[in-house]
């Protein structure tokens, strides 16, 4: 599923990606990119800001719970060894930054906490948060309401449901997340 991009790296970023993740999660994050290009104005970000976050986002996907462990260890991300399994966004946001020379902060962020969202957090990981959980290839039922919601209702609507239903998700699989309670309080606030 190559799709064309005309941001600037895009080809960069696919070629990498290639060789990094397996097809299925390779088809994902093209599928991520492209749906966020379908609301990235609603959601007030640039087209490439929706590219690279979501090509990105999942670019320490395929490394081991170990492998995983053991660079976010090398990176000095103490706060996220205790939840392994949301490890490959923080460790992919540094390498993004070191390997990749993504400067871009609010990028970085959105890759960073793209699995559980944080209090007070920017427009790119509000809409990356989105995509994430309702890009086409999605094949659940939440995923396809959410893109229903966003259609019908507009992008702060389907943010959120996503953000409720994710947090349902999170709490389910992870226990409580610090940082996913934070950006249901700040959602709720903002409401």
């Amino acid at each position: 599923m190559a799709v064309e991009f005309t941001t600037p790296r895009a080809d960069e970023y696919l070629a990498l990606l290639t060789k990094r993740l397996p097809g299925k999660t390779l088809n994902h994050v093209q599928s991520v990119a492209r749906f966020m290009l379908t609301f990235s104005h609603e959601a007030k970000i640039s087209k490439e800001q929706a590219v690279t976050a979501g090509l990105l986002h999942d670019l320490c996907k395929a490394y081991t719970k170990v492998e995983l462990r053991l660079k976010a260890e090398d990176y000095n991300l103490k706060e996220h060894l205790d939840t392994p399994n949301l490890l490959h966004g923080p460790v992919a946001a540094v390498e993004c930054r070191i390997d990749l020379g993504v400067t871009d902060e609010d990028v970085l962020e959105a890759i960073e906490f793209h699995t559980t969202g944080k209090g007070n957090w920017n427009a790119v990981g509000c809409a990356l948060y989105i995509a994430d959980f309702a890009e086409p290839l999605r094949t659940r039922p939440e995923a396809a309401r959410a893109r229903e919601i966003l259609t019908s209702e507009g992008y702060y609507a389907t943010l959120d449901f996503v953000a409720k239903t994710r947090s349902e998700f999170t709490r389910e699989k992870h226990g409580v997340n610090e940082d996913t309670e934070a950006f249901i309080t700040w959602l709720n606030a903002k409401a």
